[in-house]
């Protein structure tokens, strides 16, 4: 058994799918999305249509450290969605770097601007 793979918290909603993927030793062919703030649901559940196997949402206001995402070796595209904060998106980044993943992107549409986050050594 990978004990690099074992859950530290439950699975972010729409993450079933993929952390089945991940358990076989496989990735998603494209770029997850992580959907984040006040209308991550809605934002989400529209994303889910396109990418059923690439798509997390993290609930409105809940700790991003809670939570075990599928992510081991995936770029992962953090979407606002919604009255999201710097500190609040960084600790996001934090806890996917935590589980693994290579390269944390964000995106927010009020300010149309993509931030590059990077792993801390």
């Amino acid at each position: 058994m990978n004990y690099g793979m074992m859950p530290r918290g439950k699975i972010p909603p729409f993450g079933k799918n993929l952390h089945k993927i991940q358990q076989q030793g496989f990735r998603p062919a494209n770029n997850i999305f992580l959907v984040a703030g006040a209308t991550a649901w809605n934002v989400g559940k529209g994303l889910l249509l396109n990418f059923p196997d690439e798509t997390l949402v993290l609930p409105p206001w809940q700790d991003a450290a809670n939570f075990f995402w599928p992510v081991n070796e995936c770029h992962v595209f953090i979407y606002e969605a919604g009255f999201t904060y710097s500190d609040y998106v960084d600790q996001i980044a934090r806890s996917l770097f935590r589980d693994g993943a290579v390269r944390v992107d964000f995106y927010s549409p009020d300010i149309s601007e993509i931030t590059y986050y990077e792993k801390e050594i």
